[in-house]
């Protein structure tokens, strides 16, 4: 597959590399070059903490003012839990128009799940706040998806971490 972001993951795999393992710094670069490149306004990673049944906002690139979502969490009901599941469980990108991220209204996003075994492990979302008439191309739609399948690694360790942890 090759998309608009090859040059970006390609960097932060070498990083990878470098450093021997995965680094947080490394994933907040290529989150920036990611939105720089989509031309939007946010990209986030956001990882299921089933302890306390809430995605968290790990990693975010943002370039709205006074939003800060590094570290929120946002509270999941079962029945949302589900839904997120069978929405995400093709391993495909979803889009949504008119959509709240933490109090902010945006006019457009879209979304890779993270999924292993059925189970949601986390969320990479690429947001558009300003600009309701986005339309999310081909290009867009397969560079999130090179971008989920990228940082799949680091979600999964993440979670398995914290069940060990738990």
């Amino acid at each position: 597959m090759v998309t608009i972001i090859d040059e970006e993951v390609k960097e932060y795999l070498w990083a990878t590399i470098d450093h021997e393992g995965f680094n947080d710094e490394d994933i907040d670069v290529l989150l920036d070059k990611v939105r720089a490149k989509l031309k939007v306004d946010i990209v986030f990673l956001k990882e299921w903490n089933i302890s306390h049944s809430a995605f968290a906002y790990t990693h975010i690139s943002s370039e709205v003012e006074g939003k800060e979502l590094l570290g929120r969490e946002i509270i999941i009901s079962d029945e949302q839990l589900l839904e997120f599941q069978r929405e995400f469980s093709d391993n495909t990108v979803v889009v949504r128009h008119s959509v709240d991220i933490c109090d902010m209204k945006a006019e457009s996003a879209m979304y890779y799940g993270v999924m292993s075994e059925d189970s949601i492990q986390g969320i990479i979302g690429v947001v558009d706040v300003k600009n309701k008439h986005h339309i999310w191309h081909k290009e867009e739609r397969q560079a999130l998806l090179w971008l989920g399948k990228t940082l799949e690694q680091v979600v999964n360790a993440h979670y398995t971490h914290r069940l060990v942890e738990e």
